[in-house]
């Protein structure tokens, strides 16, 4: 549906301020109209050229647009023409491949139970017999879509699964290798659209290992993956089921 529309005189308004732009929009639009010209501006960036493409609405106010007359004689208001008020802005998610996009990167920790195998002493040379706690750190990668139309089945098929490929994030400059991601969970929030449609921000939480999660510390050697077997027919244990991951 296309919403016919005017920019108020005296807009737009852009200002740059410590890396961020904001944007301000004044648009005049039949009243009934109001709430599908927020639907049509929701997934949409800044339209001049003093803001970057991904500067995307953030905040909109509706009111009656001056001098209209309230029309009509019910309970609820109705006015000729709407005066909607948009902000644009930097600060949040970007918006990269039609989609708004926020990126993060934490730190994670956890404790594993090792078995010395006659490969670790003590400093005078007794050798290890109880098990000793490895603590391994690694970073967490978040990357969250927001404003989805519709929850992604991968959000609860891949949950235990490691990337078979190189996996490269939207806007952190990283690239993570393959077996280095796993998949721990999602957290999903259903949410409404600007035009009172049903939307869903959708966190995928990942643990990167530079090592490999497939990958199983040996005393006196580090990392090493382990097998089914040995000689040729031996196959490698897969502690994670391997897929395919993109963004």
């Amino acid at each position: 549906m296309t919403v016919a529309y005017a920019e108020m005189q005296g807009f737009p308004i852009g200002k740059w301020k410590g890396g961020y732009f904001d944007g301000r929009r004044q648009l005049k639009v039949a009243w009934l109209e109001a709430a599908a010209l927020l639907n049509a501006l929701e997934n949409t960036s800044w339209p001049y050229s003093d803001g970057p493409n991904s500067c995307t609405p953030s905040e909109a106010t509706i009111r009656p647009f001056p001098g209209c007359q309230q029309r009509g004689s019910g309970s609820l208001a109705s006015y000729e023409y709407a005066l909607v008020d948009v902000l644009y802005t930097t600060r949040g998610p970007r918006w990269i491949n039609n989609q708004k996009v926020t990126e993060d990167i934490n730190h994670f920790a956890k404790a594993c139970p090792v078995r010395p195998e006659g490969k670790l002493f003590w400093n005078d040379g007794t050798a290890v017999t109880n098990n000793v706690i490895l603590r391994e750190n690694g970073l967490q990668y978040d990357i969250t879509f927001n404003d989805l139309t519709s929850m992604p089945s991968a959000v609860t098929d891949y949950c235990g699964y490691a990337n078979s490929n190189t996996v490269t994030s939207l806007t952190l400059g990283r690239s993570f290798a393959p077996e280095t991601l796993l998949y721990v969970g999602p957290k999903v929030t259903a949410v409404y659209s600007w035009g009172h449609l049903p939307r869903y921000n959708v966190k995928y939480s990942f643990h990167y290992w530079p090592y490999g999660h497939n990958k199983v510390f040996r005393p006196g050697v580090g990392y090493e993956y382990i097998y089914n077997g040995t000689g040729e027919t031996k196959s490698r244990v897969y502690l994670c089921p391997l897929t395919w991951m993109g963004f």
